[in-house]
C-alpha cells in the first residue's frame, strides 16, 4: 500500500505551492497597485505590504511549520511499513484539514474558524504519530 500514502503526501505538497502561487499573485498586484514598493522586498520591513498581501505570506509560512511534522509521518510510515488504510484516511483528513484552513485563512480570515480547524487538524496529525508508534 505504499504508494497510496503518496496521494495525500503529494497533495499537501500541492497545498504549499498553491499557498505560494496565491502570495507571489497578491503581492505583483499589491506592486502594480502601488501599494507595495520595490524597496520593500529588500528587507521585508516595516508595513510596507497591504494586509491581504501579509496574510497570504503568514498562510504561506504556516506550511512550513506543523505540516512538516505530515511529511515526516507519511515518510516513517512507509520505511516502517505503517502506511495502513487507517494512516491513509488519517492523512487524507489531516490534508483535508490544512486546505480547509488555508482557505478560511486566505478568505474570511475569521480567527476563531481558522483556529478550531488548525486545532482538529493537529490532533489528526498526532493521531498519525501515535498510528506510527503503536
Amino acid at each position: 500500500m505504499t504508494e497510496s500514502i503518496l496521494y495525500p503526501f503529494v497533495a499537501q505538497g500541492a497545498l504549499v505551492f498553491v499557498s505560494l502561487f496565491v502570495l507571489a499573485r497578491r503581492r505583483l498586484t499589491a506592486f502594480a497597485e502601488g501599494k507595495t514598493k520595490g524597496s520593500h522586498f529588500v528587507t521585508f520591513s516595516g508595513d510596507g505590504e497591504p494586509e491581504n498581501v501579509r496574510v497570504a505570506q503568514r498562510s504561506f509560512h504556516n506550511q512550513f511549520e506543523m505540516p512538516v511534522l505530515f511529511f515526516a509521518v507519511c515518510l516513517a510510515a512507509v520505511v516502517f511499513e505503517k502506511d495502513t488504510a487507517n494512516m491513509i484516511y488519517v492523512a487524507w483528513a489531516y490534508v483535508g484539514a490544512r486546505f480547509i484552513h488555508s482557505c478560511v485563512h486566505l478568505t474570511s480570515n475569521h480567527v476563531k474558524r481558522r483556529f478550531t480547524i488548525f486545532l482538529l487538524s493537529n490532533l489528526v496529525l498526532v493521531s498519525m504519530w501515535i498510528m506510527l508508534a503503536i
